[in-house]
């Protein structure tokens, strides 16, 4: 009998425990949501202050594609660094390098990488290798971008592609910059360009 009273005693006390353990859970749930949203948001910045902070240091580089390489690695050296006073004196790179692994192989030239110490200074280089009175025949200076800001460009130049194989009459171009806006541009045969 002793059993059977203690059982629905417990029996009896069995939804009060109930009540008191739930919104114990519920609280313990909601505080760790709130807890993990936190931690998103931070995630979230950390990442967004990483991008802008790799997008700043981007900036002031240029890869320069089409230089051949040399024999050695210090005349190789020595050649792009006259290669880059030569388009303009005023400036000096700090640091100079080619991208990858050379290839015995292959004679493919590999990128250069050029990093200077701010950002002017890199739009400066550009300008002045693209507005030099000697043509450079198969070099291309370009900005330094990350590898989404290079999915983007290469999305966008697939569209284009696409368009222009569509379509006889109108030519579309990529233009602008992943940082500030690309867009495509439809340039019609008479020469006149709209957007």
């Amino acid at each position: 009998m002793e059993t059977s009273i203690k059982t629905t005693i417990l029996e009896q006390e069995k939804p009060t425990l109930d009540s008191k353990v739930v919104p114990t859970y519920a609280s313990a749930l909601s505080a760790n949501s709130i807890s993990s949203s936190n931690e998103e948001q931070i995630n979230k910045s950390t990442v967004m202050s990483r991008k802008s902070e790799d997008i700043e240091r981007r900036e002031r580089n240029l890869i320069l594609y089409g230089y051949k390489e040399s024999e050695s690695l210090t005349e190789d050296q020595e050649n792009l660094f006259k290669f880059c006073t030569s388009i303009n004196p005023n400036i000096d790179p700090v640091k100079i390098y080619r991208l990858g692994r050379k290839n015995a192989e292959d004679s493919a030239t590999r990128p250069i990488k050029y990093i200077f110490r701010s950002r002017e200074e890199a739009k400066s280089m550009m300008k002045d290798f693209y507005t030099a009175n000697e043509r450079h025949d198969n070099l291309y200076l370009k900005n330094d971008y990350s590898m989404e800001e290079r999915d983007e460009i290469r999305k966008l130049v697939e569209q284009v592609k696409k368009l222009n194989s569509e379509n006889n009459q109108e030519r579309w171009k990529v233009r602008g910059c992943p940082r500030t806006k690309l867009y495509k541009q439809r340039y019609e045969s008479s020469g006149k360009n709209q957007q």
